[in-house]
């Protein structure tokens, strides 16, 4: 496990309500003979839930959470060049709901486990917001990065780019919970002579100037027959306002260098 990992496992136990169990499980995907190997991180989302599923099997649980903010889980895409698989939909609705119908096909009339997301109708600034509540303050050792420099570039201590999507949603919503943010970043998109993810940044702005709707919603991804349509697009949108004020704070030079 990683030093972050132990970190959140060791606040985790502090917790007297909940006993917390550590299960260390192999994830490593092995070849098979006569296939090509797959490098990319695409299926990782599911061989995560699949592992969690197998673990809550084997200690008889009934319901594996997956404590994703709907702001992400749902993952609108910001162009249209991003929409489907370019993407990521590990945790969206219709993933979960496809994930428990395979589930529930495979307990063969035993008690399945079913997956759910508890923080489906959240923001990530109300995700925050809760931990807060709880007394985590875990904020310095969470990771949040689609491309962390440290993994990608070898050179850099900084686990956050500070430019990609789930960067600018964290950048946002720590604003939005503590009115500062300790977490180092690589850059700041939005500063003069910038020129790495300034992409990301201009795509986020020109999506907020545009109107969200519940027909964007599922234009490239389906909703479960039972979800609230209205009330997920709601989610979005909150999300959206949290972004406009973070850009505003951005462009206000109200954002310290490197920091949230």
């Amino acid at each position: 496990m990683t030093n972050e990992q132990n970190h959140l496992l060791e606040c985790m136990g502090n917790r007297p309500r909940k006993p917390v169990l550590q299960d260390t499980q192999s994830q490593t995907v092995h070849r098979v003979r006569g296939c090509g190997s797959e490098y990319s991180t695409r299926s990782r989302g599911l061989l995560y839930l699949a592992t969690a599923v197998h673990a809550a099997a084997a200690e008889s649980a009934n319901v594996v959470r997956v404590p994703e903010n709907g702001q992400l889980a749902l993952n609108p895409p910001l162009t249209a060049s991003r929409t489907g698989s370019l993407s990521t939909r590990s945790v969206h609705p219709w993933t979960l709901h496809q994930l428990n119908r395979l589930i529930e096909e495979i307990a063969e009339g035993e008690q399945p486990v079913r997956v759910e997301n508890p923080f489906a109708m959240m923001t990530k600034a109300e995700v925050c917001r809760a931990a807060a509540s709880a007394g985590q303050q875990l904020q310095e050792s969470t990771v949040s990065c689609g491309a962390s420099p440290r993994r990608r570039l070898g050179s850099s201590n900084a686990a956050h780019c500070g430019a990609c999507f789930p960067c600018l949603v964290r950048r946002s919503s720590l604003l939005h919970t503590f009115g500062d943010d300790r977490t180092e970043y690589l850059t700041d998109p939005w500063r003069n002579g910038i020129e790495s993810g300034t992409e990301h940044w201009s795509a986020l702005r020109r999506w907020l100037d545009r109107e969200f709707t519940e027909v964007d919603l599922v234009t490239d991804t389906p909703l479960p027959p039972d979800a609230d349509a209205a009330a997920l697009t709601g989610v979005v949108e909150k999300g959206r306002n949290e972004l406009r004020q973070f850009v505003e704070w951005a462009q206000a030079g109200e954002v310290r260098p490197g920091q949230g």
